[in-house]
């Protein structure tokens, strides 16, 4: 759990509590707590076949659905069709990492989990653009993402009568800067590519 950092501010009061209303006072049991609720699926896991059996059926109604209308995929592909299949795969521009930094209007004030700020991003020269076109690139091609990493910090949710509960707090990733471009750059392609075929 190296990339999970937990920041949680408890009062005496509130002290967090398990579901069987043990109190928690071991950070690795504050943690665990809070890591179940939130990320293991806690919450579904006594109606899992419900759950497992519905979403089954929505998928299979859906999937149904689209063949009943007689859809079916075109065998050959238009000229255009193939231009955008072909820049869905093309590999990643200089112009591209620049625009999507440029045109990136976040106000966080905080840095990211590499002690980046997404400011900093905004003034790199042309040697670090080049090595990050660079990077983008071999992860593609690798095929193996490098910024899985997190720190979740968990925040007290307004309005609660009570934060002795793990519900009562609501967590929020912290992830890489350089990683979120990289995204970004990946579901405009992902979109332009839907909207032409």
């Amino acid at each position: 759990k190296q990339w999970y950092q937990r920041r949680v501010a408890i009062t005496a009061g509130d002290a967090l509590r398990s579901d069987n209303d043990t109190i928690l006072s071991d950070p690795q049991d504050i943690e665990k707590e809070m890591f179940g609720t939130f990320f293991e699926g806690k919450h579904i896991q006594d109606n899992v076949d419900a759950f497992d059996k519905k979403f089954y059926e929505e998928v299979n109604a859906q999937y149904n659905s689209i063949r009943e209308s007689g859809f079916e995929p075109s065998p050959q592909q238009t000229p255009e069709q193939r231009n955008h299949s072909e820049s869905l795969y093309s590999p990643i521009t200089a112009d591209e990492v620049i625009n999507t930094i440029k045109s990136n209007k976040s106000t966080a004030e905080s840095f990211d989990n590499n002690s980046i700020h997404p400011q900093m991003l905004k003034n790199l020269g042309p040697n670090a653009i080049h090595a990050l076109t660079i990077l983008f690139n071999k992860s593609l091609e690798d095929g193996h993402w490098l910024w899985n990493n997190a720190n979740v910090l968990f925040l007290k949710k307004e309005g609660k009568s009570t934060y002795a509960k793990a519900g009562s707090y609501r967590p929020i990733s912290i992830s890489s800067s350089i990683g979120k471009v990289m995204e970004r750059i990946l579901a405009a392609r992902l979109e332009n590519y839907l909207i032409n075929i």
